[in-house]
């Protein structure tokens, strides 16, 4: 996707950064304009992260912790909720506001990597890459040799 495209979603989410960030994410009625404590966001993320795991193991989903890739990470919630299952967690997002807001909630977290979209082209290791989209829903990629 070229810049150009992603130039309207980059000033709306970059506007609602500013506004009001974890109410732009989690759109609790009662959390509006400012009343989300950031503790009690990033608790619901960890709790949702959990979620997804369990349902994974549970229904016998053979997921792979090494790298995972979190498309829309907004502030970082979920990439790094799943920093704990994973050893590597990259997020990247539209809004290189959103992106800043996830650097500093994830900053003593060398385990987690934030860039702002579009990402340069890059190539992928052998290594498997685990994603996660912004639906809770894991697919595992290998790369055949």
């Amino acid at each position: 996707m070229n810049r150009e495209a992603l130039d309207p979603h980059m000033s709306n989410w970059n506007a609602m950064a500013e506004l009001d960030p974890l109410w732009a994410i989690l759109s609790d009625p009662e959390k509006k304009f400012g009343k989300w404590s950031a503790e009690e966001f990033f608790r619901d993320g960890d709790r949702e992260a959990r979620r997804v795991v369990g349902m994974c193991d549970a229904n016998g989903v053979s997921v792979l912790y090494g790298k995972m890739l979190d498309f829309g990470c907004e502030v970082g919630r979920m990439t790094r909720a799943f920093s704990q299952f994973f050893s590597t967690s990259v997020g990247i997002d539209v809004s290189g506001k959103m992106v800043e807001l996830a650097r500093k909630s994830t900053q003593t977290d060398r385990s987690v990597s934030l860039l702002p979209a579009p990402v340069p082209s890059c190539r992928l290791k052998t290594q498997p890459l685990t994603l996660f989209s912004p639906f809770s829903c894991f697919n595992t990629f290998q790369r055949k040799a």
